[in-house]
């Protein structure tokens, strides 16, 4: 029986698309986009920082170091990403719902200290959140299993009463094999019927 629902942040409770935000930065094309967004977004000096290895000033000063005729630009986009973070509000109301249903809501997301402050002060779910974990304070990530029995431990939660979510199937398989129940989401308009679907109450 499920009692708890563990929620990634990107893509399930808020927008996280580098494309389309660096195209409205720059009013570039999607080309352009994309190029930045693999020498930043997909770079292993992101990666790092959130696993906790280093904070944003250093991950700024690596990644301007290795383009340095393009300092301006990539500075503006690394400074500017927690802006990229947009509450999906729709999904803010399920969590309220599943609250008042007596369900404990916890998240557990790759994810960085400004990203995480920014969620923290601008994102109306965060306060109806019972706890969780932030792979930048906790050192490691998903998709590994010991992120998975590190919240299993911290909260005194039996996997098979907690629903996990997140919209890439090589977390929800991690977790799967943890224990925990899991939804992909790859809508984030489809939470409330998934989550409807797999705990057999209406949201």
């Amino acid at each position: 029986m499920i009692r708890n629902f563990v929620f990634d942040f990107g893509n399930v409770l808020v927008d996280w698309h580098p494309i389309p935000y660096i195209m409205s930065v720059f009013g570039c094309t999607e080309e352009t986009a994309r190029e930045y967004d693999s020498r930043i977004f997909k770079s292993r000096e992101w990666r790092d920082e959130g696993v906790g290895a280093f904070g944003r000033d250093h991950t700024r000063a690596e990644l301007i170091g290795k383009y340095p005729d393009d300092a301006e630009n990539m500075a503006k986009l690394i400074d500017g990403a927690p802006g990229m973070l947009v509450e999906y509000r729709y999904n803010t109301e399920i969590l309220r719902k599943l609250k008042s249903l007596g369900y404990g809501l916890y998240y557990l997301s790759n994810t960085n200290l400004p990203d995480y402050e920014y969620i923290i002060g601008n994102c109306s779910f965060f306060p109806l959140m019972d706890g969780g974990l932030a792979s930048f304070m906790e050192k490691m990530v998903k998709p590994s299993h010991s992120i998975f029995e590190l919240f299993a431990k911290r909260y005194d939660k039996n996997p098979r009463e907690c629903c996990f979510i997140d919209d890439m199937e090589v977390n929800t398989l991690a977790a799967s094999e943890v224990g925990f129940e899991v939804i992909t989401l790859k809508n984030p308009s489809e939470l409330g019927r998934l989550i409807s679907k797999k705990a057999g109450v209406e949201v």
